[in-house]
């Protein structure tokens, strides 16, 4: 059974362990990709200002994956930024990232954001296509201050 819920402090150490092996397995795991992100360790603390949220998802008691949103670093206040999306080996394929991506577009529309922009890498070809399915569009350049200039991908999508 899958189930969507908020981060605990007791999911930190299992999540940042899961991004970190999503990273390497998609070959992702070099510095300006993120996986030295110091965020990682304590994705239960970055995300508990207002204006964000984050959400594991566990498959049958397992978590298997997580993503949230906050308000874009450096942007106008009305577009949140996906961050921090990552699933498991065993949660792709399932249609888990569609259910995720709507928990986190629904969560920031009921925040008052009005857009939802995001930054990923090309090797990330599956995401790429699910994002795009989603309704996110490709921007040519990337948007705010996020720091991740290395990403290669920008999209944003109006909630």
């Amino acid at each position: 059974m899958i189930r969507y819920r908020p981060i605990a402090a007791a999911d930190d150490s299992r999540l940042t362990h899961l991004i970190r092996t999503v990273l390497r397995e998609l070959k992702c795991d070099r510095s300006e990709y993120l996986s030295d992100d110091s965020e990682l360790d304590g994705l239960s603390r970055q995300f508990a200002e207002p204006g964000a949220n984050y959400w594991v998802v566990e498959d049958n008691g397992l978590l298997v994956g997580g993503g949230g949103y906050r308000a874009l670093a450096g942007g106008d206040g009305a577009t949140a930024e996906l961050q921090k999306m990552y699933l498991g080996r065993q949660a792709r394929g399932k249609g888990i990232g569609v259910g995720l991506t709507k928990q986190i577009e629904a969560g920031a529309r009921d925040w008052g954001y009005a857009r939802m922009y995001l930054e990923t890498m090309p090797e990330m070809t599956a995401a790429v296509g699910l994002y795009k399915r989603l309704g996110f569009r490709q921007l040519e350049r990337p948007m705010g201050d996020t720091g991740h200039s290395s990403c290669g991908i920008y999209m944003l999508k109006n909630l």
